[in-house]
């Protein structure tokens, strides 16, 4: 086994190492508040909390009978990583150079179809777009013939959890473990 394969397979396990919390972990929290201040009272509600793991999120859309998108997320987030490494595993491990190469080969096709940094991107711009100024509108309301002045705003707030962070580590490992394999002859 070459050097560089050595360091291939060492960067694959330290990528899964990082795959697993990865996907058990929350990755984004996201908490939406409203509201209301009067002349004469003002509130505050919770309107949403939701933090999220990737296995969490596909559980949640299974529930909600959206089984396409949870069975494409489960297998672009979890299946394809998985058989991704066992296959570099295989690659590195086997004595038969012909099946080592045909192993990376199914890599290197299957790595196209992995939408991994793709769900990282999602993730990080669900990130972006909920943490923004709060909404603020101004609104005349007459009861019982007095008049109100509210201001009513909404504050959304997200904040990037440790499962993206370990799963935004495996993606740049993986990608890092392909890169140093080569190619046995």
């Amino acid at each position: 086994m070459s050097k560089r394969n050595n360091i291939a397979m060492i960067i694959t396990a330290a990528s899964l190492l990082l795959f697993f919390p990865g996907i058990f972990l929350p990755m984004l929290t996201i908490n939406i508040d409203g509201s209301i201040d009067a002349n004469i009272a003002s509130m505050t509600a919770p309107i949403l909390y939701k933090s999220s793991s990737i296995l969490q999120t596909v559980v949640d859309l299974w529930d909600q009978k959206v089984h396409t998108v949870a069975v494409l997320i489960f297998l672009f987030s979890v299946v394809v990583p998985m058989a991704k490494a066992a296959l570099i595993t295989y690659a590195v491990l086997t004595p038969q150079v012909p099946l080592a190469n045909r192993s990376m080969a199914w890599v290197k096709s299957i790595g196209k179809w992995s939408m991994c940094d793709v769900f990282v991107v999602a993730i990080f711009l669900t990130y972006l777009s909920t943490t923004a100024e709060p909404t603020t509108s101004a609104h005349e309301v007459f009861v019982m013939g007095f008049k109100l002045n509210m201001q009513v705003a909404i504050n959304m707030q997200s904040q990037l959890e440790i499962g993206f962070y370990c799963f935004l580590g495996y993606c740049l490992l993986s990608l890092i473990a392909l890169q140093v394999y080569e190619e046995r002859l």
